[in-house]
């Protein structure tokens, strides 16, 4: 299993920087995901790790040892491409040796790991067949499996689940998790899902205009985000703005307390200091007759749009001026117009920069 680090990686393209002073650690055996909006440089980091493109400054670390002067078949590292490329006059089995064949390994041997490979995506059977008699799932299997024939010590993946329908993305992705414990190598893979991300993924790398804004496990990034753009990239959060107010944090809710643990990175917390506290939908409730809770701050408004989706419902609540987004579990009997109360836990407030 290998460590990656890029360090202060810098990447134009006709003279625009694309990749700024990026510092990204990938530990040995660890699955990470880059996460982003199309544009914002993931692919063209997968790319720099592969070897496929130089960087213009920096340097990239395979276990403490630079790989800018290796050749990108000897880096111990493989790409996946988002349309697989398998070559279309090939069989499976020969797809999946084609890179065994040009290390020159003998008939026998391939044959061996063709047949050891398949039962791995679990494709038995389909030595014979070819690419365009396939489904999506399968011919991304096959990819998988060419890849790993030549033992790579670091898998890196570019989109992978993007031409998949619904179902089969999520048989993919749990696939996926699966094999990168089973063969335990330094998996990469670059998505724009923030769903994807948070289900494979140990830590996820979220990108934004050539630089990551936040590097953490999915809980940290949904939770603490350190600035808006991750919040915001990782689902729908309600913001309250206002002030530090004699130890308290005023806006337009009332005055909430503030807790060292629940503020960003880097914010001090002092008397006049303009703020802004995050709070996700799904962690504000409607009050009960019961609840008596010192940890829960209680508003009062008015419901003024309520979206049923399966699952969830969705409310719009006006506050003292301010809506709130509030989701919640179905059954629910509060309707549109309808004054109710709600509930705030404050371990699940974080204050950031406005």
């Amino acid at each position: 299993m290998v460590e990656i680090k890029l360090q202060d990686i810098t990447k134009e393209f006709t003279g625009e920087e694309v990749i700024k002073d990026l510092d990204l650690t990938v530990e040995p055996g660890e699955l990470v995901a880059l996460l982003g909006p199309s544009g914002c440089g993931k692919t063209t980091t997968l790319n720099l790790i592969a070897g496929l493109l130089a960087p213009e400054a920096g340097d990239i670390l395979f276990d403490g040892e630079s790989v800018l002067d290796v050749a990108t078949e000897t880096r111990g590292a493989v790409l996946v491409f988002q349309d697989y490329l398998l070559f279309p006059h090939m069989n499976v089995a020969d797809n999946i040796a084609f890179g065994l064949k040009m290390r020159g390994e003998g008939e026998e041997s391939r044959k061996r790991k063709v047949h050891d490979l398949l039962d791995l995506v679990g494709l038995s059977g389909y030595e014979e067949s070819y690419p365009h008699n396939l489904s999506g799932g399968q011919q991304q299997r096959v990819a998988l499996a060419r890849a790993l024939a030549i033992n790579p010590e670091v898998l890196l993946l570019d989109e992978p689940f993007s031409n998949l329908d619904a179902n089969l993305r999520a048989d993919m992705q749990k696939f996926i998790r699966n094999l990168h414990l089973e063969e335990e190598m330094t998996t990469i893979f670059v998505t724009h899902d923030r769903d994807e991300a948070m289900l494979i993924a140990d830590r996820i790398a979220v990108m934004n205009d050539g630089i990551i804004e936040q590097y953490g496990t999915a809980e940290e990034l949904y939770k603490h985000p350190q600035t808006d753009f991750v919040a915001d990239f990782f689902g729908k959060a309600n913001y309250l703005q206002g002030e530090i107010q004699n130890g308290e944090f005023s806006c337009a809710a009332g005055d909430l307390p503030v807790h060292e643990d629940l503020v960003a990175p880097g914010i001090k917390i002092e008397e006049g200091k303009e703020l802004a506290v995050m709070i996700r939908p799904e962690f504000i409730e409607f009050a009960s007759a019961t609840e008596d809770d010192n940890c829960q701050v209680h508003l009062e408004g008015v419901i003024c749009e309520k979206r049923f989706v399966g699952e969830r419902i969705f409310y719009e609540i006006l506050v003292n001026g301010q809506v709130l987004q509030v989701t919640v579990l179905p059954p629910s009997e509060f309707e549109i117009k309808e004054e109710v109360e709600l509930v705030l836990d404050v371990n699940n407030l974080w204050y950031m920069e406005v």
